[in-house]
C-alpha cells in the first residue's frame, strides 16, 4: 500500500442492491488475534461510502463483518489477515511446513494464494501427503497439486511427498500397524503397483519423499535398513529422477549414520508433548556425523485457550533456535495448521503465530551460528549470528513465559535497536553512568540489531583460559585471551572484577595490541577455605583506545570444581516442623583418574554447635549423610534472618575443600504429611 506495507487478506463477494432500494448497514468489527479492540465501523444507508483508511501497525488481525437489514442480519462472515513490514523474499530458505492431514480446502484457498503465503512465510520447502491425491482428483476440496507445485517452484519452494496414506487394500494388510516401515518391508509388488501411478503424476516436481510422517518412528531399530532405502531408491528412480528418500527418526536414540546414503535424510522429531528445545539440541549434537542430512521437525503447543500467546510463541521461538545451532539441514513445522495457535487458520488465512513464524525465518535462515557466546549477568541465554554483514544477538531466558522479564545490561555499540518476533523495533534505555545498554529479557526471544561490530566480535572472543579449576587449597594457574577486533591498533587496559573474598593476582594489565593481534594474560587464582562449587560471577573490565576511547564490561561466570566430586544438599521439613538435611557426596572419577576418597564433613549453622560426619572410602557412587535441626526457634530465627547454612566437606589427607551453602526452606520438601 502507499504506506509501504503488504496486506494479506480475502475478499467476500455480496450481491448488489438494486439501486431504487436503501443500502443496508454494513457493520465489521477489526481486533487483533490477541482478542484487543483494534476498529469499529459502520455506515448507514444515507453513506455512500463504506471505506475508510486506517492505518495499522504491523500484526495478525480478525475482521467480523455482518450486513444487516430492518435489523435482520443478513450475511455474516469473518476471516483474518496480516499486516507486514515489507522484506525482500527468500530464493533459498531452510524452513518448511508439512501437512501430514492434507492440506488447507482448497475452497478456502487457493492454489496461487497457498503458494503466495508459503513464499512471504520463508519457506523453502513443503512436505504433502501424495499417496491418495491420485483417488481424490474429483474431490471440489482437494487443490490440483501439479498446478501447487509448480507455483510453489516459481517461488523456489521444493514439494516433497510424504507417503504417509496408503489406499485402503494395503491398510489391510498392515494389520493395524500405522508404521509405513512395515509396508515398505514387504515385496515390492505388494505396494509398488499403488504407488506407480503416483510417482509418474508427481516425478517431473518431485524429488522427495519421505516414507511416513514426522509421527512415524517405525523405522528405528530396523535391521538392514541401509539395504532396504537401495531398494526402494531403485524402484523409485524407474519413474523419478534420482530421487531423496527420508523417513522420521526420534530424538534421544542413535542414528545408524552409516545406513544412510548422500541421498537420504532423517526427520528428526518426537511423538511426546512437549518436547524441549534441550532434547532437540543435544539429539542433533550426537548425531552430527558424516554427511548426514539431518532435517528437524517441529511443532506448535496444543490448542488449549489457557495456553497464553506469549507461552506459544516462546516454544516456538525455543525450538527453531535450538535447530539452527544443532546445524539442522532443513526445519519444518510439523503442521502449521491450528484453530487456536497456529501460523495459520483452518482457513488458510494468517494464524496468530504467522507473524512470529516470518520474523524467525527471515532473521535465522542466511544466518551463520558463531561459535562463542556472550554471559549476561542476570543468567539470560544469548546466541550470536552473522547475517550477512551483521552480526546480531537473539536474548532470552528459560523462565516460564509468566514469569516477569529481568533487566540486562551490556554495552554494544551507540546504535543499537531491539527488535521483537512481531517486529516492532525499540531503542534501549541507556545506563547514564556507564552507558551500557539496559536490555530487559523475557522469555520470548528478542533480537539486539545494529551493535558495533569490533566491540561485539571483542566481546565474543574473550574468555578464560581454562574456564574452571578444582576445588583443591592452593594457587591455580588461568589467563584471559582474547583478540584485537579493531581495523587499527589500540591500547588500553583490563581489569578483572572476582568476589573479594578470592585472591586473585594480578587483577590489572595493560595491553597493546595490533590489528588481529591476540592476547593472554596470565593470573593465578587462590582457591579460599570457604570456596563453594558452582558457578562464581566476575566481570573483565576494558577501556580501549581506538579511533576513540571505548569502556564496557562484560560478565564471564567462573566454574568451580571439576565435575569429578560434588556436593549438594536436600532440605525435608517433617510433620513436627524439624528440618531434615541430606548431605549428597558424588564421586565421578573413574578410568586412569580413579580414586576412593574420604572426607570429614560438617554442618556449620549461625549460632549454634557444629554437627559431625564422616565418609570413609566413597568409591564411584554417592554417599548420602543425614543432619537434623530440633530446636523450633533456631528454625524461625534462621527463616526470619535469612542467613546462609554452609555444608563444608574437608579431603582426608588431601587437598579437596568441598564447601555448599543454602537458606533455610529453599527447594525443601515436606514429608509425612
Amino acid at each position: 500500500d502507499d504506506q509501504d506495507q503488504q496486506i494479506a487478506s480475502r475478499p467476500y463477494e455480496i450481491e448488489p442492491i438494486e439501486d431504487n432500494q436503501p443500502r443496508p448497514p454494513f457493520l465489521w468489527n477489526l481486533s487483533e488475534t490477541n482478542g484487543a479492540p483494534a476498529k469499529t465501523s459502520g455506515s448507514d444507508s444515507t453513506d455512500e461510502s463504506t471505506s475508510k483508511e486506517t492505518q495499522l501497525p504491523a500484526g495478525t488481525y480478525r475482521v467480523l463483518a455482518r450486513l444487516e437489514r430492518n435489523g435482520v442480519q443478513h450475511l455474516m462472515s469473518q476471516t483474518s489477515f496480516a499486516v507486514l513490514e515489507r522484506s525482500s523474499k527468500l530464493t533459498s530458505s531452510d524452513f518448511g511446513w508439512a501437512f501430514p492431514d492434507g492440506l488447507p480446502s482448497a475452497t478456502s484457498v487457493s492454489e496461487r494464494e497457498l503458494a503466495e503465503l508459503a513464499s512471504e512465510s520463508g519457506l523453502g520447502w513443503i512436505k504433502i501427503p501424495l499417496w491418495s491425491s491420485v483417488r481424490k482428483a474429483n474431490d471440489p476440496h482437494q487443490h490440483n497439486l501439479t498446478s501447487l507445485m509448480a507455483e510453489m517452484e516459481q517461488r523456489h519452494i521444493t514439494t516433497v511427498g510424504m507417503l504417509n496414506d496408503p489406499p485402503a487394500e494395503l491398510v489391510r494388510i498392515m494389520n493395524g500397524d500405522k508404521g509405513m516401515s512395515n509396508l515398505f518391508m514387504m515385496p515390492v509388488n505388494e505396494w509398488y503397483p499403488s504407488l506407480e501411478p503416483v510417482l509418474a503424476r508427481y516425478s517431473f516436481h518431485v524429488r522427495h519423499w519421505q516414507l511416513g510422517d514426522d509421527l512415524d518412528e517405525s523405522f528405528d531399530g530396523l535391521n538392514n535398513l541401509g539395504h532396504s532405502l537401495q531398494q526402494i531408491k531403485r524402484e523409485f528412480d524407474r519413474i523419478g529422477r534420482d530421487v531423496f528418500l527420508g523417513v522420521h527418526w526420534p530424538y534421544g536414540t542413535s542414528i545408524p549414520a552409516s545406513q544412510f546414503g548422500a541421498h537420504d535424510f532423517v526427520s528428526l522429531g518426537s511423538t511426546k508433548e512437549y518436547r524441549t528445545p534441550d532434547k532437540l539440541y543435544e539429539s542433533l549434537r550426537l548425531s552430527r556425523t558424516g554427511d548426514l542430512n539431518r532435517w528437524v521437525s517441529i511443532d506448535l503447543l496444543p490448542p488449549d485457550k489457557r495456553i497464553r500467546r506469549e507461552q506459544r510463541v516462546a516454544y516456538l521461538a525455543k525450538q527453531i533456535i535450538a535447530a539452527k545451532v544443532g546445524g539442522a539441514s532443513a526445519i519444518i513445522l510439523k503442521n502449521p495448521v491450528a484453530e487456536r495457535g497456529g501460523v495459520l487458520n483452518t482457513d488458510g488465512s494468517p494464524g496468530e503465530l504467522f507473524i512470529p513464524w516470518r520474523v524467525l525465518t527471515h532473521e535465522l535462515n542466511d544466518a551463520r551460528v558463531e561459535r562463542t557466546t556472550l554471559s549476561f549477568r542476570n543468567g539470560a541465554w544469548s546466541i550470536a549470528l552473522r547475517n550477512r554483514d551483521e552480526t546480531m544477538l537473539v536474548l532470552w531466558r528459560d523462565d516460564d513465559a509468566d514469569g516477569p522479564p529481568r533487566e540486562e545490561r551490556a554495552y554494544l555499540g551507540d546504535q543499537v535497536l531491539i527488535s521483537d518476533l512481531w517486529g516492532n523495533v525499540t531503542k534501549p534505555k541507556i545506563d547514564t553512568t556507564t552507558g551500557e545498554q539496559i536490555i530487559s529479557v523475557g522469555s520470548v526471544p528478542i533480537f539486539i540489531r545494529n551493535c558495533t561490530e569490533p566491540i561485539l566480535r571483542w566481546q565474543l572472543e574473550v574468555n578464560y583460559e581454562n574456564k574452571r579449576i578444582s576445588s583443591e587449597t592452593g594457587a591455580h594457574q588461568e589467563a584471559i585471551i582474547g583478540k584485537n577486533t579493531f581495523p587499527q591498533g589500540v591500547n588500553g587496559t583490563v581489569r578483572l572484577k572476582f568476589p573479594s573474598e578470592w585472591k586473585v593476582e594480578p587483577r590489572e594489565w595493560p595491553i597493546q595490541l595490533a590489528q588481529g593481534e591476540s592476547f593472554r594474560l596470565p593470573l593465578t587464582i587462590h582457591f579460599p577455605p570457604d570456596g563453594c562449587l558452582g558457578k562464581l560471577e566476575s566481570h573483565i573490565e576494558f577501556e580501549i583506545v581506538s579511533d576513540r576511547t571505548y569502556k564496557f564490561m562484560l560478565a564471564r561466570p567462573y566454574e568451580i570444581g571439576l565435575g569429578d566430586v560434588t556436593l549438594t544438599a536436600k532440605q525435608k521439613i517433617h510433620p513436627d516442623g524439624q528440618i531434615e538435611i541430606e548431605q549428597i557426596i558424588e564421586n565421578n572419577t573413574e578410568g586412569p583418574n580413579a580414586e576412593t576418597l574420604s572426607f570429614d564433613c560438617v554442618l556449620l549453622i549461625p549460632g549454634e554447635k557444629r554437627q559431625h560426619q564422616k565418609v570413609t572410602k566413597l568409591a564411584k557412587g554417592s554417599d548420602h549423610r543425614i543432619y537434623l535441626i530440633r530446636d523450633l526457634e533456631t528454625i524461625k530465627r534462621l527463616q526470619t534472618e535469612e542467613k546462609y547454612i554452609f555444608l563444608k566437606a574437608r579431603q582426608t589427607n588431601g587437598r579437596r575443600v568441598l564447601n555448599y551453602k543454602f537458606r533455610l526452606g529453599e527447594n525443601s520438601q515436606r514429608v509425612g504429611v
